[in-house]
């Protein structure tokens, strides 16, 4: 989170959520003495809010061995076979959905393909990373 700074643009505000039981939340002066001894200047909050709760993520990841020498045509197969759905094309294949996202990212090291899936619920982060897993594997055969 950040607010609008007219020096430096934009400065860092911290959202603290209180842990379960926890009715004594530290100070916000405490919090940020405490970061000021761990992060670099910049990063270091003008401001602690405590909230009720922070958004949960759910990111599954999934795996597809991959030959090296097909790795490219699974890349360049996926954006062909997707195109009518919006996509990024920085580091990988990120497919953007409703309610969520994949990205398709061949291993530099390894003959795999990773799959990062996000979205509103676990289920429908491994049902969407399960989808592209599959997609790939039937581009393999």
């Amino acid at each position: 989170m950040g607010l609008p700074d007219p020096r430096l643009g934009t400065v860092p505000v911290a959202a603290v959520e209180l842990q379960h039981g926890e009715t004594q939340p530290p100070t916000p002066d405490t919090l940020i003495a405490w970061l000021r001894e761990r992060l670099v200047a910049y990063q270091v909050p003008v401001e602690v809010k405590i909230v009720g709760g922070l958004p949960r993520i759910n990111i599954v990841h999934d795996s597809v061995v991959t030959p090296w020498e097909q790795k490219g045509l699974v890349m360049r197969t996926l954006v062909e076979r997707i195109k009518d759905r919006e996509m990024v094309l920085v580091d990988g294949v990120k497919i953007l959905h409703e309610d969520g996202w994949a990205l398709v990212l061949p291993d530099p090291e390894e003959p795999i393909t990773h799959i990062w899936a996000e979205a509103g619920s676990e289920a429908e982060a491994r049902s969407l990373s399960q989808e592209y897993a599959r997609r790939i594997r039937q581009m393999l055969r």
